[in-house]
């Protein structure tokens, strides 16, 4: 085998080695957030007040204000958020779904179900004061 061969091999491997150490990283925790179980909330019940709440797992982290005012979900604003630069669209369509169905049981966004539901957890942990 000619050198060159096998110096393009080694750097192929190489490259290789490094992409798949690099997505188990990157995606390390995604099955934690996938078997969430967000539960229903009945916003009817809870006292006028903005409620403050947050959700972390691994590079899923949010941060919530969530706005009650007569039974109604009237805002939910994300004030913290590891990659809002990336998933900002998605978040807002999000936000925009529970807030139109008033429900946190929503159908999300495909192609972006573990960040959805990241966001809905910490949206849950705000209306339950955890």
């Amino acid at each position: 085998m000619p050198k060159w061969l096998r110096n393009v091999i080694i750097v192929i491997v190489g490259i290789a080695l490094v992409a798949w150490v690099g997505l188990t990283i990157f995606n390390q925790g995604m099955d934690k957030v996938l078997a969430l179980n967000i539960g229903s909330i009945d916003v009817a019940t809870l006292p006028d007040g903005t409620y403050e709440g947050s959700y972390t797992q691994n590079r899923w982290s949010y941060s919530v204000l969530v706005q009650v005012s007569s039974g109604i979900l009237e805002d939910i604003t994300i004030t913290k958020s590891n990659h809002e630069s990336v998933v900002g669209k998605w978040n807002e369509e999000v936000i925009q779904e529970i807030l139109e169905k008033q429900s946190l049981d929503i159908q999300g966004i495909s192609g972006a179900t573990v960040t959805t539901k990241a966001l809905q957890k910490a949206i849950e942990n705000a209306l339950q004061g955890m």
